[in-house]
């Protein structure tokens, strides 16, 4: 980028410094020098995130994979909990209702996720407990709109209930290809797989 150009800071295209509209999503700038205007919320996220680092997001989630399992006793209203797991909650399976609770439960923390949480269409959807962490997780596929209304394409997710979901574009190829590897290992007893 020249110094005749900027970003824009909701699409992220490259454009004409002097601009009072961007010509690929149209946002609209209060003065041509990108200096004189605050943050957006998108400039504000990404500014955010790059602080944050990746790392530090790979290591909270496999932190959080080795200490929090779904609750099997789902609570009154029929959301899961995620919560820390007692020695004898991991004796007992859950049973298919309580998984199909976790699972829905789970697809509503990946839609809280999405820009348009009401496009979302999940595939290979499932409930799996036999990972090496020995927490239960619900590993699938999901696919939904962006800010243009087009649909992304489908990409993987592992979810831990309401509070904790993951998309793959969230972390590192090679870290999140480890933590599906490591947590989406179906048990004998996991019995909720969706089409």
């Amino acid at each position: 980028m020249n110094e005749h150009e900027r970003t824009c800071p909701e699409c992220g295209e490259t454009i004409k410094k002097a601009a009072a509209k961007c010509r690929f999503c149209g946002h609209r700038f209060r003065s041509a020098d990108p200096l004189d205007e605050p943050m957006t919320e998108g400039q504000k996220k990404v500014a955010k995130t790059s602080k944050i680092g990746c790392a530090v997001i790979v290591v909270a989630f496999i932190a959080m994979l080795s200490f929090c399992k779904p609750d099997e006793n789902a609570g009154s209203n029929g959301s899961a909990v995620t919560t820390v797991a007692s020695e004898e909650d991991e004796d007992t399976p859950p049973d298919q209702a309580t998984q199909m609770r976790i699972v829905m439960a789970s697809q509503d923390g990946v839609r809280s996720r999405l820009k348009d949480p009401e496009s979302a269409e999940f595939r290979n959807v499932g409930y799996y407990s036999g990972g090496e962490e020995g927490a239960s997780a619900v590993c699938g596929e999901v696919n939904a709109k962006n800010s243009f209304g087009g649909f992304t394409g489908f990409e993987r997710f592992v979810a831990f209930g309401e509070d904790i979901a993951f998309l793959e574009s969230d972390v590192e190829a090679g870290e999140f290809a480890k933590v599906w590897q490591g947590v989406c290992v179906k048990a004998d007893t996991d019995e909720v797989q969706l089409p």
